[in-house]
């Protein structure tokens, strides 16, 4: 659950840098920027949430490893709408899977529960909100650039992917982290599972083309979408 935290952390600080590109953009004083600081402000108390649970667990909370960590500064050097709203769904959608199932749980520890409802519950707007983002964002692009933007997004989900199991997770149980994330990567159950919490994402790209071509072949080759 904190290393889950850890990425949400990292994941929203992509998506507050991208935000407030897009916000410094528009007009200032116009309702669009309005709902882009909301959430900007939204994700920073998120933030803060989850760096407080990993504390009072009595962990601390941890980057991607170097590669991924200096490739995703990459993302707030470019300005891009497209990506960056079907990314928030990527992200969103993938961990209110996992989030809707944690905090009806009475078995599960109370303060996670609690982090978890008030996720779900203040996340479900920015889902819309990027959905509406993206469809219109979608409908005014040519082929060649829905398809592009597309491919770069499924590029980045596997890479993102692969970092919401820190190694020192398999390390604190006595795996060799290596080897556990190998053996990880080509589990059934795994793949399984990953596929279902991608569902409504993927399912919504599909629905708007944003799954097309290369895109969809990198989905399924990383384990998120399964193949026709």
């Amino acid at each position: 659950m904190c290393s889950i935290a850890s990425f949400g952390i990292w994941s929203e600080m992509m998506l507050m840098q991208s935000l407030v590109m897009h916000a410094y953009r528009h007009r200032y004083d116009s309702e669009h920027v309005a709902y882009a600081l909301t959430e900007i402000a939204d994700e920073c108390r998120h933030s803060v949430m989850f760096g407080r649970m990993v504390r009072t667990c009595g962990l601390r909370t941890h980057r991607p490893r170097a590669l991924e960590y200096q490739a995703a500064k990459l993302v707030g050097a470019v300005y891009d709408p497209m990506p960056m709203f079907a990314g928030t769904l990527v992200v969103e959608e993938f961990t209110d899977a996992f989030q809707r199932l944690t905090f009806p749980d009475e078995d599960i520890q109370p303060m996670i529960r609690q982090v978890t409802r008030i996720h779900v519950i203040e996340e479900a707007r920015h889902i819309k909100y990027a959905r509406e983002e993206l469809k219109r964002l979608v409908a005014n692009a040519s082929p060649l650039r829905r398809r592009a933007a597309a491919l770069g997004l499924a590029q980045l989900t596997r890479m993102m992917a692969g970092q919401v199991v820190h190694p020192s997770c398999y390390e604190a149980v006595g795996l060799d982290p290596r080897l556990a994330r190998r053996v990880a990567a080509r589990s059934p159950h795994r793949r399984a599972t990953m596929t279902w919490a991608f569902r409504k994402c993927t399912a919504f790209f599909d629905e708007v083309g944003f799954l097309d071509g290369r895109a969809r072949d990198v989905w399924v080759r990383a384990g998120l979408l399964e193949g026709n």
